[in-house]
């Protein structure tokens, strides 16, 4: 079983309260195993060498997150026969989980003019930011995209800010993330758009790290 180097546990999942520990560990590995083919197919004797447990801990974290609906499970049977071949397990999308009711921790999101956003404010988008979100998204693997309303807010949040302060159109956006994920390094290491935002160790906004490293040669608008 070949391992990714990341693994995606969302907020609806961190803070059920139903869940033990080792289930929403359970659920960040499966993250990690379905990157590549869209399920993970790994066996419960798998996990059980890989955790150390017994096949049955690994049985029990798997139908918690089952029963909560958060996975879903599929078995292929042997020809004319009730024994398993082999069993599929899907990450569940969002909105088959949405009427979960949690209270995770409030944050505040902080942008450079000193005005405050919090979770519960509805926000509006310009229609540029609404048009370019999916096709933005989707240049990052289908394991971190954002699937809760919270972590869907914060992207856009983070594209707003990219275009009104930073100065940097969806366009130009939409080519520096694609040529980032296209780069052997940092595919592995650039799973989020909120990190454009973010800075480096030489205070430098890695969105303008990317711009000078790989889109040297692309014409930028002037706003």
């Amino acid at each position: 079983m070949k391992r990714t180097y990341y693994a995606v546990i969302p907020a609806y999942v961190r803070y059920d309260k139903d869940l033990t520990p080792n289930a929403k560990l359970m659920f960040g590995e499966l993250t990690a195993l379905s990157n590549d083919k869209g399920y993970c197919y790994a066996t419960n004797k798998y996990f059980s060498e890989l955790y150390q447990v017994s096949t049955v801990s690994i049985s029990k974290w798997i139908n918690q997150l089952k029963e909560k609906k958060y996975i879903k499970v599929s078995f292929t049977y042997k020809y004319n026969s009730k024994e398993i071949e082999s069993r599929n397990i899907y990450i569940s999308n969002v909105k088959e989980v949405s009427n979960i009711s949690l209270t995770p921790h409030k944050e505040k999101l902080k942008d450079n003019s000193n005005n405050t956003i919090t979770n519960n404010k509805e926000l509006i988008y310009n229609e540029l930011i609404e048009k370019s979100f999916s096709h933005i998204i989707n240049l990052f693997p289908l394991a971190v995209q954002p699937r809760t309303a919270v972590d869907i807010k914060n992207w856009k949040i983070c594209l707003d800010k990219l275009e009104r302060i930073d100065n940097y159109d969806m366009r130009a956006i939409y080519y520096i993330v694609k040529k980032v994920r296209s780069d052997d390094f940092w595919k592995e290491n650039f799973f989020s758009i909120l990190k454009l935002r973010k800075k480096n160790k030489d205070g430098v906004k890695y969105i303008d790290m990317f711009r000078a490293k790989f889109a040297k040669d692309y014409q930028f608008n002037t706003k």
